[in-house]
């Protein structure tokens, strides 16, 4: 079964006050983590916040204005703007065009701009797979075309992208109306993936282990973790 199609593209209100504010959740959480790196770099324990915050209006602004776009115009152009965002998730792996940070290349810089192809493919991904299952497809192709893109994203690598492209696509295949058998060859697949990508890293594995212990290397790997529950413990909710 097809997604749904409407004629009328602008944003309801209850769901673009729900986005501004999970977004504004978002901005005190970027607070609570940077407000002392902020004032110790710059002085303006608010720098971070005022950065992300003038992105966010951004944001709302660009919403609106591409809420009112024509969806036929949309699907139109929506094959060559996936197109054009998977070249640039080929072009981010190009050594001299990427700079290597802190072991991942995601970032392409041109001068003064610096443009971070996995964002875009995010978005171009969801437009292009709304288009490409109003036929209907059977599993082996949405892998396919998924396949690719995570095999893209973790040569960067970046698995916490992945995981979000990942649950995006299950939503959108969910949606399209996939079978139920399809759906949970699916989960089966993306849940020993995952588990293989874990095992296969060590900074992973501490990860895991630091959720499943927060008591594991307290000082290292669990210190953030160790930080909050001591905060909460001392503080409640409200702090």
């Amino acid at each position: 079964m097809p997604i749904a199609k409407k004629s009328n593209s602008r944003i309801p209100l209850t769901i673009l006050l729900f986005g501004i504010g999970i977004a504004l959740i978002g901005l005190l959480a970027i607070y609570d983590a940077s407000v002392v790196d902020a004032f110790k770099s710059f002085n303006d324990k608010f720098h971070y916040i005022k950065q992300q915050g003038a992105w966010l209006v951004i944001g709302i602004l660009v919403a609106l204005i591409t809420s009112n776009i024509p969806i036929s115009l949309i699907k139109k152009y929506t094959p060559a703007f996936f197109i054009i965002s998977l070249i640039l998730m080929f072009v981010v792996l190009i050594p001299g065009i990427s700079p290597k940070l802190m072991g991942a290349r995601r970032w392409i810089v041109l001068g003064p701009i610096v443009l971070q192809p996995s964002e875009l493919i995010k978005i171009s991904l969801i437009l292009y797979l709304a288009k490409w299952l109003e036929v209907p497809r059977d599993l082996k192709q949405f892998l396919a075309l998924l396949g690719l893109i995570m095999a893209l994203i973790m040569l960067q690598p970046d698995l916490g992208t992945g995981i979000i492209v990942t649950m995006t696509c299950f939503i959108l295949y969910f949606i399209a109306g996939a079978p139920m058998k399809d759906i949970s060859t699916f989960i089966i697949l993306s849940v020993v993936a995952v588990g293989i990508l874990i095992v296969s890293s060590p900074y992973r594995m501490d990860r895991l282990k630091t959720y499943m212990d927060p008591t594991n290397d307290p000082l290292g790997a669990s210190y953030h973790i160790n930080q909050i529950l001591y905060g909460l413990g001392s503080g409640g909710l409200t702090g």
